[in-house]
C-alpha cells in the first residue's frame, strides 16, 4: 500500500488520535512518559497507531501491542495499526503540513 492510500484510508476512518513511531524500537528517543500516554489511550477512541516494521528491522504490531501492555494500556483498547515505511511523513514535513 502506497503512502497515499494509507493517508486516505486514515482520513476516511475518521480517527481521533494518532500516535506515530512509539514504539520500542525508539525507546532511547523517547522523552515523554510512556505509561502517561498509554492512560490516555485507555480513555480514548479511534486510535491509530503508525509503526515501522519488520521490513525496516524493527518489531512486529504484535511486539509493539506487547511492550503497551507493559506501559499499561488496557487488554480492551482498540488500536488500529497502519505499518508505514521509514520518513513516512517526511514530505507533509517538508511542505509544513505536520
Amino acid at each position: 500500500m502506497t503512502n497515499a492510500t494509507q493517508i486516505v484510508k486514515f482520513l476516511e476512518a475518521n480517527y481521533k488520535v494518532m500516535v506515530c513511531d512509539v514504539q520500542p524500537g525508539y525507546s532511547s528517543y523517547i522523552h515523554f512518559n510512556v505509561p502517561a500516554l498509554m492512560d490516555f489511550l485507555n480513555e480514548s477512541s479511534k486510535v491509530a497507531v503508525f509503526y515501522v516494521g519488520p521490513g525496516f528491522g524493527f518489531g512486529s504490531e504484535q511486539d509493539i501491542l506487547y511492550w503497551y501492555y507493559e506501559n499499561g494500556l488496557d487488554e480492551s483498547t482498540d488500536l488500529t495499526f497502519i505499518e508505514k515505511n521509514y520518513a513516512f511523513f517526511r514530505p507533509w514535513m517538508d511542505q509544513g503540513v505536520v
